[in-house]
């Protein structure tokens, strides 16, 4: 299960979910917020959160919008 495989979770508010959805409809990838939330985590994630993944400027990531808009 997840719990077993995955190496990090994040949670995010509402607020940073809906922040997802209307960053993806600004790329013409319109999303509910419960489908944008990796979008949305990725986006809200703090200077330490983001040392903490390793990410950089330099870093390619894969989000996947797992819901149409409603």
């Amino acid at each position: 299960g997840l719990a077993r495989d995955a190496d990090m979770f994040a949670t995010i508010t509402e607020k940073e979910g809906r922040a997802g959805a209307a960053l993806a409809a600004r790329h013409d990838l319109p999303s509910t917020p419960s489908g944008a939330a990796g979008l949305a985590a990725v986006h809200a994630a703090s200077g330490p959160a983001r040392q903490a993944l390793g990410l950089t400027p330099a870093s390619r990531l894969l989000v996947i919008l797992s819901e149409a808009p409603e």
